[in-house]
């Protein structure tokens, strides 16, 4: 009996805590992430790097 009450009582706090987190990041914030590792690393090779832009 106990056990159960137990469960129940981590169940809601699990699920309070859970409503209340904000993710870390955005989707945009990933997406700026994802892009600067692809720009970092086959920009070079592409010839899309700072050098490029110089005007």
């Amino acid at each position: 009996m106990w056990l159960m009450q137990f469960l129940l009582l981590v169940a809601c706090c699990c699920s309070a805590c859970l409503a209340t987190v904000t993710p870390m990041w955005n989707l945009n914030q990933v997406g700026d992430y994802f892009n600067g590792i692809f720009r970092s690393i086959v920009g070079p090779f592409l010839g899309l790097g700072n050098a490029t832009r110089t005007s």
